[in-house]
């Protein structure tokens, strides 16, 4: 390992030998104070590769986004022709070890690590970079959704030349992927698309078949079985939108990642979890407190937030405080107690922090959820929450009008 390298970054274990990509280090960046991943690609001894590998690294580390893993630094040991990457380091698991653990997935968990897939690639293909790879071993599940490996595949194949390497897993490949024509971002949503029918079907692909030439000529000519043939309570319209992405012409898939999103808004995948404390999201470290006999202490805040709420206009309230502090909590809380029947309070318990409860309405808007974090999709869900009409477009200025028109009574958004 060259020297400029081992003089910054402390090997502390191998997390992986298995990859196309080389060895896997986890490390500690000695100058920054924190753990990165060390990626070791084959070595090499053409000039001209090194220099055109360098090249695309140095436009995959301009990715910034929250969803997908970067490019911190580069390495090259002149020595041994071996290029080094430094890249973030997210722990959790990968969706290709929860879905070989035999997790079914439910409706609305799949759906949000979909859409957070979905933002990387918008903002890649906005940025003219193609993943080339999308597949569950690329998609980590930790504090958020994190596709790793962001344009790897293209990186691998510069360093592979002439060995006949293809660029890209044959499971989750598109048919012009495969014979080697010109790809964009529909190509990545033609792996997406694979990727949410082996989710939803436990760990079932497409076309499985055990010689990879096989598989490669059914990504050309075969059609997939429909997903609720394996899956019966997938809804009709996520069935839809996966055979679309699955179709054998990139004309004939969705144009770009935004459109497969607002796809999905438009689908009904019933209540999400978060409202049931026993099954929890992979982005949440516990259930949220809801039954108002469980939530103790907090007087003080309690207090303090329904004296502001009882002024005109309600006010603005900010918790703000470390992870598992219990904030989603409180605000779970603030509304339980208000409504809550006396069986299911603690003796003595406090329910009258707010005059006439009644007379307020309350809406919960869970930020966990990726598609609360699209402006259009957020308005929605305020209006549909309130029993007020939807409009379309569904923008800020048709939302105010609504508004206008039919708020009546005090509102909290939690």
């Amino acid at each position: 390992m060259t020297d400029s390298l081992q003089g910054r970054y402390r090997l502390e274990s191998k997390i992986s030998s298995k990859g196309s990509f080389g060895d896997i280090w986890l490390a500690t960046d000695s100058l920054l104070d924190r753990p990165v991943a060390i990626k070791c690609p084959k070595a090499t001894d053409d000039p001209i590769l090194r220099e055109r590998f360098l090249v695309e690294a140095r436009m995959l580390a301009r990715l910034n986004h929250p969803n997908i893993t970067q490019i911190y630094d580069a390495f090259l040991d002149e020595d041994e022709g071996t290029l080094y990457l430094v890249i973030e380091y997210v722990g959790g698991k990968d969706l290709a070890e929860i879905i070989g653990a035999g997790t079914l997935l439910p409706l609305d968990i799949a759906l949000e690590i979909t859409m957070g897939v979905l933002r990387a690639l918008s903002y890649a293909h906005e940025q003219g970079v193609v993943h080339r790879d999308v597949k569950p071993a690329n998609v980590m599940i930790a504090d958020d959704v994190k596709l790793t490996d962001f344009g790897l595949a293209s990186l691998r194949s510069i360093l592979q030349r002439g060995t006949g390497f293809l660029a890209g897993t044959p499971a989750y490949m598109a048919p012009e992927q495969v014979e080697g024509r010109a790809i964009d971002g529909r190509t990545d949503l033609y792996a997406l698309g694979v990727l949410m029918f082996e989710v939803l079907t436990s760990g079932r692909l497409p076309f499985e078949f055990t010689d990879k030439e096989d598989v490669l000529e059914a990504h050309l000519h075969a059609d997939p079985p429909p997903v609720s043939q394996l899956a019966p309570t997938v809804p009709p319209g996520l069935e839809e939108v996966i055979m679309r992405l699955l179709a054998k012409n990139p004309e004939d898939r969705y144009p770009s990642a935004e459109v497969v999103m607002d796809a999905l808004d438009n689908v009904h995948v019933g209540p999400r979890l978060v409202t049931h404390p026993d099954q929890l999201s992979p982005f949440v470290a516990g259930p949220p407190i809801i039954a108002p006999r469980q939530f103790f202490g907090r007087e003080r805040e309690l207090k303090r937030i329904f004296g502001l709420w009882q002024r005109f206009p309600l006010q603005h309230v900010a918790l703000l405080g470390p992870k598992r502090s219990g904030k989603t909590s409180l605000l779970h809380h603030l509304k339980t107690i208000t409504l809550a029947e006396p069986a299911e309070l603690r003796p003595g318990q406090q329910t009258d922090w707010l005059p006439e409860p009644e007379r307020y309405q309350w809406v919960f808007v869970d930020f966990q959820d990726v598609r609360m974090t699209r402006r259009k999709r957020l308005l929605r869900h305020l209006l549909t929450s309130l029993d007020m009409p939807v409009p379309r477009p569904c923008d800020l200025d048709s939302f105010m009008d609504v508004f206008s028109q039919h708020l009546h009574r005090p509102t909290v958004i939690l």
